[in-house]
């Protein structure tokens, strides 16, 4: 029994794996986003509920932005490992000979 992969399908795998990297890294730059614009809404309620300023930040604030924070540090560190991997499959693209002949597209 053959053991040996057709090159196609090895290409046409890898392709695939790069393109579910793509929709992985959309993913977490939407969570950034939206840990961002969470952030950005606390800080703008802290600004509304203040004049004149409160000489202390709500504890309940605090924690909310801490949160927050530590979110996006987490998304942003998981979309560095994505875009890493997706680096190395371009990298594995680039040994292979599917570059050949497709239209450079940058």
């Amino acid at each position: 029994m053959d053991q040996h992969v057709p090159e196609e399908t090895a290409i046409e795998h890898q392709l695939q794996v790069m393109d579910v990297y793509i929709v992985d890294v959309l993913a977490h730059i939407e969570a950034l986003l939206r840990h961002t614009h969470s952030m950005q809404r606390v800080l703008l309620r802290l600004r509304s509920e203040a004049p004149p300023p409160r000489r202390s930040t709500p504890p309940l604030v605090v924690t909310a932005l801490r949160e927050h924070a530590s979110a996006l540090q987490r998304e942003s560190g998981l979309l560095q490992q994505i875009v890493q991997d997706l680096q190395e499959g371009v990298s594995a693209l680039e040994r292979t000979d599917v570059t050949s002949g497709i239209q450079k597209f940058s």
